[in-house]
């Protein structure tokens, strides 16, 4: 019984180590909540930046109510990117650590990666669309409204919006996660776990203030 006990862990290691990636048990789950949480946040603000630049250029209308948020409730966590956050670390970061191992093209990988992303962010916006943002009697979207653009699927889906996201995901997995899993990784258990208890302390106070606004209904025109 103690040997097969022990083949079994072996093997959930094995599985951890080399099929997902290298794991660090406790500690490694206590940065996957950080991270997740932190990025309904953080992945809101970049989308902020990347609408206010649209403003600038004149990709999006100031009044446009996909983007009532950006004005008045800019903190406000979105759970779309705890999504893709999961799916970084379960599938993008895997598929960079494995194809690399069996290609060794930094090319081909970043390519990869990049069309992982691209999936990833298209197949999550339109599923989620397809399951949470049905029009009502009146043809009111209740998260998002794509019905007036261009490169849409099924006018849930942006295209042009994914291919940014898989921009940022890209860059993400070759430069901003190695830097900061490293110094991550390197503090001291108990450290780790403060910054894990501090991240769901400041979320879930930032949603419990936002919670109302989940409820809102869609706005029709303008930012009212």
């Amino acid at each position: 019984m103690e040997a097969i006990t022990r083949t079994r862990s072996k093997g959930l290691r094995f599985f951890f180590e080399h099929v997902i990636f290298k794991v660090s048990c406790v500690n490694f789950w206590k940065r996957v909540i950080t991270y997740t949480l932190l990025m309904a946040v953080i992945g809101h603000l970049i989308e902020n930046v990347y609408t206010g630049i649209g403003f600038l250029l004149g990709s999006f209308a100031v009044d446009d109510p996909n983007y009532v948020d950006i004005w008045l409730r800019p903190l406000k966590p979105m759970w779309v990117y705890s999504v893709c956050t999961l799916f970084f670390f379960f599938i993008i970061i895997p598929i960079k650590e494995q194809f690399y191992k069996r290609i060794r093209s930094k090319v081909l990988n970043v390519a990869a990666v990049f069309v992982a992303a691209f999936l990833i962010a298209f197949l999550t916006e339109l599923i989620m669309g397809l399951l949470l943002n049905q029009p009502s009697e009146l043809g009111h979207y209740p998260l998002w409204d794509f019905t007036n653009y261009d490169w849409t699927v099924l006018d849930q889906a942006y295209l042009i919006n994914d291919f940014w996201y898989a921009v940022l995901i890209t860059v993400c997995a070759f430069v901003v996660f190695p830097l900061v899993e490293h110094r991550m990784a390197r503090l001291q258990a108990h450290t780790q776990t403060v910054v894990t208890i501090c991240s769901i302390l400041f979320v879930g106070a930032l949603f419990d203030y936002y919670l109302p606004t989940y409820l809102e209904p869609w706005p029709v025109q303008g930012l009212s």
